[in-house]
Formats: C-alpha cells, structure tokens, sequence
C-alpha cells in the first residue's frame, strides 16, 4: 500500500521545499528572486521525464480495427483467434471490438501470444476465424489452413477451413 504514501510525500517535499526557498531568501535578500524560482524549476526539472510529449501509439492499427469490426458483424464474436505482433492487440480486439465479455472461461486460459495461436492452428485447434494483423508474417504452415474471407491490408479475417475447427468448442460458445 506504498502508493497511499506518494500524495503526502509530495505535499511535505513541497512544503520542505518551500520553506528552504523562504529561509534563503530572508537570509540573502540578493537570492530572494532565485531562492523563489528553484522550487520552480526543480519541479520542472522532475516533471520532465514524466510528461509525454508525444500522444502514444494504439495497440490496434487500423486495418485490424476494420478487420474486428468486419468480424463482429459478420462472424460470431467468441469464435475468433487473433493473430497479432503483440498481444495487447488482440486483448483490446476481443474486449472492445468484438464484444466478447471480460469474465469467461476464455479469458482466463488465453494468452493472445501470437506462437500460442500459431501453434493451436497447426495442430487443428484453432478456432472458426481468426483476425490476422498482417498475413505476410503467419507461418506457411498455419496460413495453408486460412481462407480469406475479407481483407483490409494488410490486416485480414479468415475462415478456419481445417476439419478440426468447430463452432460448438467450449470456449466458442463462451462455456
């Protein structure tokens, strides 16, 4: 519970700070203005490395954006893989593109690690579709089992069409 601590910290440092300032100004009244402007310019100098200067970057490009949105229409939302370089991307495509609910027996063994779901298509055990960031990068060996459905390149959704793929797996169907 350390964090409960950072709010009075901050408050007394200032303080403390500021009445540092106050005693050296009435000591050298020739630093008054400096002794005034330090608190100042160290709470710049602090602040500095924690303020982004730059918006950040979405886990989600925008060809796998339209490619979730495709598939939340088109497809049934708890019967899709993701194929992502990061797995942020594919946590964020199935909770807020898609819909899927965030307490469910597939949330709780899913990795959205791209090896994992490569691994659960070539041993036939991926599900119905999948959404693929960019087809390019999937392994020759899993994309032969892929039937493009739409593409929003490089992004893309697939149909499954090994004979392993059910719509009724458990964690399809959100059992």
């Amino acid at each position: 519970m350390i964090y409960l601590a950072i709010l009075p910290a901050a408050i007394l440092g200032a303080a403390m700070l500021a009445r540092a300032a106050e005693a050296a100004g009435r000591r050298l009244p020739a630093t008054r203005t400096i002794a005034i402007a330090a608190p100042v310019i160290i709470a710049a100098l602090l602040a500095k490395g924690r303020v982004p200067l730059t918006r950040p970057a979405s886990p989600i490009a925008m060809s796998a954006y339209e490619a979730g949105l495709w598939a939340r229409d088109n497809t049934p939302p708890a019967c899709v893989d993701y194929f992502s370089r990061h797995w942020l991307t594919g946590y964020w495509l199935h909770l807020d593109v898609l819909g899927n609910p965030r307490v469910s027996d597939r949330m709780r063994v899913e990795t959205f690690d791209f090896p994992a779901v490569v691994g659960k298509w070539i041993e036939g055990k991926g599900l119905p579709y999948a959404i693929v960031e960019n087809l390019e990068t999937v392994p020759r060996d899993a994309r032969a089992e892929m039937l493009p459905l739409e593409s929003f390149p490089p992004a893309a959704v697939v149909k499954n069409v090994k004979a392993g793929s059910d719509p009724n797996f458990p964690l399809c169907a959100g059992k």
